[in-house]
């Protein structure tokens, strides 16, 4: 999405797999924790963890729950 950062982006992939705000918040650390090799560059994009309030707001700001939708829309027809 436009403005969207790196993180951002990362973030919302993150919450694409985890479900929730809340879930995205409470696998940060563990994702970060156990990425291997293959993972380590996701794990640079993600970063430091934000504050649930930051999460949130990026949530509403990009359209998370709608984007997501639209993918798993997207992934069924394929």
């Amino acid at each position: 999405m436009e403005d969207e950062t790196e993180q951002q982006y990362a973030a919302w992939l993150l919450y694409c797999e985890a479900g929730s705000q809340k879930k995205t918040s409470d696998y940060w650390d563990k994702v970060v924790q156990n990425l291997g090799e293959v993972g380590v560059d996701f794990a640079l994009r993600l970063g430091k963890k934000p504050s649930h309030t930051t999460i949130e707001n990026w949530s509403k700001k990009y359209r998370w729950p709608d984007r997501r939708d639209l993918r798993l829309e997207e992934e069924i027809v394929e």
